[in-house]
């Protein structure tokens, strides 16, 4: 890459104050993208997985359920809340746009977490990792509900046909994007949140996205992978026509991989578009070791591929370079693949898919969890 122009990026990113630490992440984020050797993946290197390759999220038994009890007082819950609610009519976060009621999304995640507190009798710590678009708001809506909110990183969007950093002079904000939810173990690791938890005795954290109510903390996953001494769990779904557009889980070499669309060359996208051969995607739900990621930080094993997303920012083309969080499953030796229901990821993209949802679930328990309308 033409040093110039990284210094025009490093210097931008500078401006926000951040640390050597992220500096040197979003150089290599810089790197990947400029290098002769971009990051792709042919179909030939790899494996597809199957529902039958994992384990069956029913197999998990009472005695793990009594193990993850237990075990709770060395848990925490952290919920990517960085979304915007623009495709649903919204300028605010997401997770404000109520879903039952007067509810929000974060109104039944509070619920489910001061149920989960009040249920065990341990003040389970929960985050919410916001954006910079959505940390306002979301400031303006907690209401003392006991939560702590921090911010993920921003990075400069780059224009496609120049390759300097984007600029919008009316538009400031729009130059900035952030560096999509994988930004989220940096995050923790910079801003110290990882080695208090740690001091704390809390080795285990449940991660998803806000906007998923069916991924709630279940102590049966948690004690599977206490039994189990793992690294990371990633909840995982069968792949319909529906998510041909998304991501997969796939093997390479003797590691699974998170697989994305904007990873595949494009000769192979018909072939990677296989709901046989690719037959499970990510939920984007994920409980990680905190003792094993700080490790892996520490020995500077832990780089995520670098995803190119394309856009079209007031007429003009730009990119924006994002970390995927399920990616870390190729760093981690002691990983788990969890096929779960349907009941446990109802995603809400878009108002079709609201409506959905509400046409569901019958009615939200005192544990704030969605009880189904077909039981």
């Amino acid at each position: 890459m033409n040093s110039h122009y990284m210094d025009l990026f490093l210097c931008k990113l500078q401006t926000l104050g951040y640390s050597a630490l992220f500096e040197l992440q979003y150089e290599r984020l810089l790197t990947s993208f400029f290098g002769e050797k971009r990051e792709s993946l042919s179909l030939n290197e790899v494996e597809g997985i199957r529902v039958q390759d994992c384990l069956d999220y029913l197999q998990l038994s009472e005695s793990d359920a009594i193990l993850g009890l237990e075990s709770v007082g060395q848990a925490a819950i952290l919920k990517l809340n960085g979304g915007l609610g623009t495709t649903m009519g919204c300028d605010g976060p997401k997770s404000l746009i109520p879903v039952f009621g007067s509810n929000s999304f974060l109104d039944i995640i509070f619920q489910q977490v001061e149920f989960l507190r009040k249920s065990t009798g341990v003040d389970v710590p929960l985050f919410l990792m916001d954006s910079f678009a959505t940390h306002e708001g979301t400031q303006a809506a907690l209401n003392g509900t006991t939560c702590q909110l921090f911010l993920q990183h921003q990075i400069p969007r780059i224009h496609t046909k120049k390759m300097t950093p984007a600029q919008f002079p009316h538009s400031p904000d729009l130059e900035w994007a952030p560096p999509g939810h994988g930004d989220v173990f940096w995050v923790i690791h910079e801003l110290g949140i990882l080695d208090d938890l740690l001091a704390k005795g809390i080795r285990y954290m449940f991660i998803s996205n806000s906007d998923n109510l069916g991924a709630t903390f279940d102590t049966r996953i948690l004690g599977m992978m206490v039994r189990e001494n793992l690294d990371m769990v990633m909840e995982v779904s069968k792949r319909t026509a529906l998510d041909v557009k998304g991501g997969a889980i796939v093997k390479h070499g003797d590691r699974f991989r998170l697989l994305e669309r904007a990873q595949v060359q494009e000769s192979e996208l018909s072939q990677f578009e296989d709901i046989d051969r690719f037959s499970v995607f990510n939920t984007n739900s994920i409980w990680v070791d905190l003792k094993s990621l700080k490790q892996r930080l520490l020995d500077h094993r832990f780089e995520l591929p670098v995803i190119v997303n394309p856009k079209v920012v007031e007429d003009e083309p730009i990119i924006q370079l994002e970390m995927a969080m399920g990616a870390a499953i190729e760093i981690f030796d002691r990983v788990q693949l969890l096929h779960v229901p349907k009941s446990r990821f109802l995603p809400v993209k878009k108002v079709e898919d609201l409506i959905r949802l509400r046409s569901l679930v019958q009615c939200i328990s005192e544990s704030g969890h969605l009880v189904m309308a077909n039981g």
